[in-house]
């Protein structure tokens, strides 16, 4: 007779920061898991992954659902590092830290409004978008918050038949 042995599995929100871990059901594709942080809904974890079992293994860092069950590897111990050696792994490894990117959409450059064509003079939002080629609301901002800084001025607004009257404004 074979005996199974059977791993003891506990909730992710079970997990401490520096605890390394397994889940089960992905143990082909994710391997090296580390808890990070935790909060509420979801637990921050680091690794290393790969899409199919023929591809390289690569870091990554994402939450995962404090529901998901997983099996405690070691109690705070380091992350191992056996990388596949490929350069693009090793390029992975000497990547800076990731708490220091930023989150989210990267910010928009934009030029000054003096600097864009089309605000010699008396100009509009339309004048300034078919020049620059902006969409209406960044040329909307750019006016707004020229306005707010008091670099432009509201000349006069021209009527149009229908609807709100169209500003003109000119640099001060």
């Amino acid at each position: 007779m074979t005996t199974v042995k059977t791993q003891k599995t506990y909730k992710l929100s079970n997990f401490e920061a520096g605890d390394r871990f397994e889940i089960p059901s992905v143990t082909e594709t994710m391997r090296n898991l580390v808890v990070i942080s935790s909060n509420i809904s979801s637990t921050l974890v680091e690794g290393e992954r790969r899409d199919t079992i023929s591809d390289t293994w690569k870091p990554f860092r994402f939450p995962i659902s404090n529901d998901v069950n997983a099996v405690l590897v070691a109690k705070g111990a380091p992350k191992i590092k056996d990388f596949d050696n490929t350069t693009e792994a090793k390029s992975l490894l000497n990547e800076e830290p990731t708490e220091s990117r930023r989150r989210g959409r990267p910010a928009k450059q934009s030029k000054p409004l003096n600097e864009l064509g089309g605000t010699k003079g008396e100009f509009t939002v339309k004048d300034l978008v078919a020049k620059n080629d902006l969409k209406e609301y960044d040329a909307h901002n750019l006016v707004r918050s020229a306005i707010k800084n008091g670099s432009i001025k509201v000349v006069r607004e021209e009527s149009g038949g229908r609807g709100k009257p169209r500003k003109v404004y000119c640099l001060v």
